[in-house]
């Protein structure tokens, strides 16, 4: 099918020939190609509305966004009733997270052409990546009545459903969309855990074996069986799931905290442990860890390490977390026996402790953050704050004026090198440094190693101190939401990354060996243990333990913290990189 079905004004005899020719090359998989022609159709006649239109869409395709938005907003001056340039820069806009432009957009799309499904799917998908769920199943509403056979909205109705709670009419719609694509491995997944969730243990089994069978790297169906095979007693069988969602997504800390449970009541508790270790080490919030640990701890005869994490579960789960005020109460009793008895108690796992859900449906923002300004989108990225040491002795001893055309001087010009070889995602100031996010964590590391090495090089051949410039970085990575007003970066990640820059010494509750012999106050690279397992096998980055740290704000959560050693270290040229993907 040809892209272009209308002629709009304009668009000589050569130029329409070069659109022509530019599509045949297009349909025969000759993308570059077609490239050449659509700009060479565009320079024979800047005014053709089909060639700007052709040449965005295919830039879509590449990936070259800003571009592509570009040539559609052409196109749409050239012609303003164009309904299909119109949804091509909405599709734009959702991929570079102007969802409520992008939204705007389809809308405009479709008071033009109010008869098309795919539009409505389109505007269905932006609205429910802002969190407006209700929206999101009207827009799919409409898109199903024009065709009632497209399976990828029936899916993503089913999803919208999920999302306000309505299970079981969210399973009618997965079900229709397997009738009309029955090798669909993610409306099994998806199906299968909202029936798990509402006791169909059985149902719920044969939908994640035909999803593992369809989709065999699956990490979501091997957990989520996992989780079934555990309810159902089978814990054998779980652990090994387990043991295949683990491989497949290393970064689970439910996945570990679950199979450390399956230990646990297999009689393995120094296999327990271990995963316990793991799950604590990506995401320290997990009390239920903690507790756990303390009693496969216990379990092996170590009596004051599982009196430490009790302690630190009861700490933790102060505020009643949800799902853990009864265990609390349990744990408050068991510490209390155990401070007043010498005798070795065995502390059993409470069945509420497993298994973990770790894949839900993405809760809603309503559109607002805390200081209710419009939220953008919700996403994944590898965050680092870089802070200049003693930036305000510096400014008090030199002037605000040597400060920033000075000292910052030395970081801005390689860090916009270094951004654009990086693809650093977003940036800010923040008066004595920057932030910067990313969309893999190997890029942030070598950003990271990059910028320090090239302070080192600055300073060494630069006698006056004024002059001489130390930083401290801290890298997490993970959830973030993106402001709507200024695209800023807030939530944990983000809060955890500046918090980790600032460590110092007294904020360790336990310290390496090295870390005890020579604490790095400055230049250095401090991260999360999430980050050091998203790095994967990358050798280029060497690293080792600092310790575990409370960092402020965060009361009785303890964070390992990791160092990279730059100077050690050698960052790859470009980006792209063996990290696992967020």
């Amino acid at each position: 099918m040809g892209v272009f079905d209308s002629i709009t004004g304009g668009g000589s005899k050569k130029a329409r020939q070069k659109l022509d020719e530019g599509q045949v090359l297009l349909e025969s998989g000759q993308g570059k190609e077609a490239l050449a022609c659509f700009d060479e159709a565009v320079k024979l006649d800047a005014k053709c509305v089909d060639a700007h239109y052709a040449r965005a869409n295919l830039k879509l395709q590449y990936g070259k966004k800003e571009d592509a938005v570009k040539d559609f907003n052409e196109a749409l001056r050239l012609d303003p009733g164009h309904a299909k340039a119109y949804g091509g820069r909405g599709l734009a806009r959702v991929q570079m997270g102007r969802l409520a432009d992008a939204v705007g957009d389809f809308n405009e799309a479709l008071r033009l052409n109010p008869q098309s499904a795919l539009l409505y799917y389109n505007l269905g998908s932006a609205r429910f990546k802002q969190g407006q769920y209700q929206e999101a199943l009207e827009a799919y509403g409409h898109g199903l009545r024009l065709n009632p056979g497209h399976a990828g909205m029936w899916y993503a109705s089913g999803k919208s459903k999920a999302a306000l709670g309505r299970k079981e009419e969210a399973i009618a719609d997965f079900s229709e969309a397997i009738r009309i694509e029955p090798k669909n491995p993610k409306a099994f997944g998806r199906r299968g855990v909202l029936k798990m969730s509402l006791g169909n243990m059985k149902e719920a089994m044969a939908d994640f074996d035909k999803a593992i069978a369809m989709e065999p790297r699956n990490a979501g169906a091997y957990f989520n069986r996992a989780n079934v095979r555990s309810r159902m007693g089978m814990k054998e069988e779980a652990v090994l799931d387990y043991d295949e969602a683990i491989r497949l997504s290393p970064t689970n800390a439910v996945a570990y905290y679950n199979r450390g449970n399956g230990h646990f009541s297999l009689g393995k508790h120094a296999e327990a442990i271990k995963d316990y270790n793991k799950a604590l080490k990506l995401d320290s919030t997990l009390a239920l860890a903690y507790y756990s640990r303390s009693a496969a701890r216990i379990s092996t005869g170590e009596r004051d390490k599982g009196i430490k994490d009790l302690e630190i579960f009861v700490q933790m789960s102060e505020n009643s977390l949800a799902g853990t005020s009864k265990i609390r109460e349990e744990a408050i009793r068991q510490l209390e026996a155990l401070k007043t008895s010498n005798t070795v108690a065995v502390m059993p796992l409470p069945e509420d402790t497993e298994p973990m859900d770790a894949i839900k449906e993405v809760e809603s923002f309503k559109g607002e953050s805390k200081a209710g300004e419009g939220i953008k989108e919700q996403k994944f990225e590898a965050i680092i704050f870089i802070d200049i040491c003693k930036s305000t002795n510096t400014i008090d001893g030199f002037g605000e004026l040597h400060y920033f055309q000075k000292v910052l001087g030395v970081l801005d010009k390689p860090l916009a090198e270094l951004k654009k070889r990086y693809n650093c995602m977003f940036e800010k100031s923040t008066g004595d440094g920057y932030m910067l996010t990313f969309n893999d964590c190997t890029n942030a590391a070598n950003l990271a190693v990059c910028i320090l090495q090239e302070v080192e090089r600055h300073n060494t051949i630069t006698d006056d101190p004024a002059f001489k410039v130390d930083l401290r970085i801290g890298m997490d990575c993970g959830q973030v939401i993106v402001k709507e007003s200024d695209s800023d970066r807030i939530g944990d990640a983000a809060n955890i990354a500046k918090r980790i820059e600032g460590l110092m010494a007294d904020s360790f509750v336990e310290l390496a060996e090295p870390a005890k012999i020579s604490f790095p106050d400055k230049n250095r690279i401090f991260l999360s243990a999430k980050v050091l397992t998203m790095l994967g096998e990358s050798h280029n980055i060497k690293n080792s333990e600092v310790g575990w740290a409370e960092l402020k704000g965060k009361v009785g959560m303890r964070y390992q913290i990791h160092q990279i050693h730059w100077r050690e270290s050698t960052p790859s040229a470009s980006p792209g990189s063996t990290s696992v993907r967020l």
